[in-house]
């Protein structure tokens, strides 16, 4: 994984949360997948504060990073598992530069529990091109709690969809984008293109 900036060079890591963590500091960065890469369980991964950055952006270039949670036992935040959770006021892109746009961010998690793909806890995130895909493959139980959101979007926080493709599976309830707030601050939502697959399978039996 390559972490580049027009200030403060160039970097290579063998972990997207490694990456991450290095483009926390540099000025308006941009990770770049130079292959596929899979995280450690349990990893929440943060887009944290940086004085330095007002844009951030992830370069998918036909790759997948693969984030996985073990959510039974570890629940965060109320039962409600983040994989990547964007809490600074930055403008945050995802796209994939490719010339066949195939990369994906990919959330598995398994467990009785919530999980949460892309949190925007704070600032602005654009999904340009390349897919995102949470699964929950817990098999369905009548007091099942296994809910997918790919993306949350905070009250009076932004996200925009232009390309690309958003996809949540579980055997109970799958949600796609999912926003919050009152009549005083709302979530806002631009869905300019893409496509988004919300797979449920529940059964009420």
């Amino acid at each position: 994984v390559k972490v580049s900036s027009d200030v403060d060079g160039e970097r290579s890591y063998y972990k997207f949360a490694d990456a991450l963590a290095a483009a926390n500091i540099m000025y308006n960065p941009t990770i770049k997948l130079l292959a596929d890469c899979e995280e450690a369980p349990g990893v929440e991964l943060m887009i944290s504060s940086n004085v330095k950055s007002t844009t951030y952006t992830i370069d998918l270039n036909g790759y997948t990073a693969t984030l996985t949670r073990p959510i039974s036992g570890t629940s965060t935040a109320g039962g409600e598992n983040r994989f990547l959770n964007i809490t600074s006021n930055m403008a945050v892109k995802i796209m994939d530069s490719s010339a066949e746009p195939n990369g994906q961010i990919r959330c598995l998690a398994t467990g009785n529990a919530y999980a949460r793909g892309i949190t925007v806890t704070d600032g602005s995130l654009t999904l340009e091109s390349g897919k995102l895909y949470v699964q929950n493959d817990a098999p369905y139980a009548s007091n099942s709690s296994e809910r997918v959101y790919a993306v949350v979007v905070a009250a009076g926080k932004t996200f925009t969809m232009n390309g690309g493709e958003i996809e949540a599976a579980s055997e109970y309830y799958g949600w796609g984008v999912v926003g919050s707030g009152s009549a005083s601050a709302r979530s806002i939502v631009n869905m300019n293109g893409g496509v988004i697959n919300a797979n449920a399978y529940y059964d009420a039996r």
